[in-house]
Order: structure tokens, then sequence, then C-alpha cells
């Protein structure tokens, strides 16, 4: 073959070389490259569609565990602050209190007294409306004086208004003086007679 016949046979065999790899490209290597990047860039969102899910499921059981406290906290409110005078379950604390601290529970009186007048102040505030509860017990001062704390602690809010000892029963005892033989009588107060006043809440 002559010189010129060879370069023209490389030159063609080069250009169809050429022609089947630009086919090839564009035919299959292209459409993979391009599928390959959308797979990436499908990957790459499910990747942060799965981020911001996780987030969402902290942030949701974060809420829900907080609600599990405020649920609790709620109730403590519901009892301290009841919706309404409830008083069955006033008079049931009180002579369970009453009882433990080993006093007399005499007669006992509630009484509704009219709401507080919203001012500039208390316009804010949540409105509640009072009971008033008199009762009269008998007991040692020590008794009566546990009734009292005892009172103060119970969950349901009871602010002691008033306390007025009406009487003092004395109780006689008899000490011998061994030197002198001799009985001397000491009035040493027993029993008191106390009026209390307490008031509770509820918001209807």
């Amino acid at each position: 073959m002559k010189e010129t016949t060879k370069q023209t046979v490389a030159i063609l065999s080069i250009t169809v070389l050429l022609g089947v790899s630009i086919f090839v490209f564009l035919k299959f290597t292209l459409p993979a490259f391009d599928n390959f990047i959308a797979l990436k860039t499908q990957i790459t969102e499910k990747q942060q569609i799965k981020a911001e899910l996780t987030r969402r499921k902290q942030v949701v059981m974060a809420i829900y565990s907080k609600y599990q406290t405020i649920g609790a906290d709620l109730d403590r409110i519901r009892l301290a602050l009841p919706s309404d005078p409830q008083l069955a379950e006033v008079l049931s604390s009180l002579n369970t209190i009453a009882s433990t601290s080993n006093i007399v529970l005499g007669d006992i009186s509630f009484r509704e007294l009219s709401p507080v007048k919203t001012t500039s102040k208390t316009k804010n505030q949540v409105p509640y409306t009072t009971i008033e509860v008199t009762i009269n017990v008998e007991g040692s001062f020590v008794n009566i004086q546990t009734f009292v704390q005892e009172i103060e602690r119970e969950i349901r809010i009871m602010d002691i208004k008033q306390l007025i000892i009406h009487s003092v029963m004395m109780t006689p005892q008899l000490s011998s003086n061994k030197t002198t033989s001799k009985t001397k009588n000491y009035n040493i107060p027993s029993l008191l007679k106390t009026n209390i006043i307490l008031h509770t809440y509820y918001q209807p």
C-alpha cells in the first residue's frame, strides 16, 4: 500500500473509533452519569428528610415529656385550687387532720365570700372565689398547734385568718411534799376551746 493510502486508512480508523466512542459516551456513559448524579441528589435529599424527621421526633418526645411533667403539675394545681367548692373534701380533710392531731372537732360552718372587685392592679390575676370556714375545736395547746400546722401543709390551699382561744379548762393535780407531808393543788391547763377561721379557695 502506498503511504498515502495507509494514512487515509489510519485517519478513517481513528475517526470511526472516535465516532464510536462519542456514540457510546452519549448513548450509555452520559445517561449513566446523569443517573448517578440524580441518585446522589435523591440520596442527599432523603438524608436531609431523615435528619429533619429525626429532629422533629426529638422535639415531639421533648414536648411529650414536658407535657407529662406539666400534667402532674396541673393535677396538683387542680387539687390546690379546684374548679368548684368541694366542701365535702374540705370537711373530710379537716376530720382526718383533727383525728391525727388528737383534737375534738366541733361545729364547722362554711360561707362563700363576695368576690374581690377587680382593680387596675389585679385585672391580670386569675379570678377565684373564697370560702370562709369557721371551726370550733378542743384540745391541748400542742395538739391545736399540730392541727394548725397540718392545715397549712394540706395540698388544698387553706389560710388561717383568725385563731381565738375562748376558754381554758383547768385540771387540778395533786403534788405531795415529802418534807412537809402536805398536799398542794395545782391548776394545769389541759383543754383549750379554740375558734379558728380559715379561708380556702376555688376557681369557677
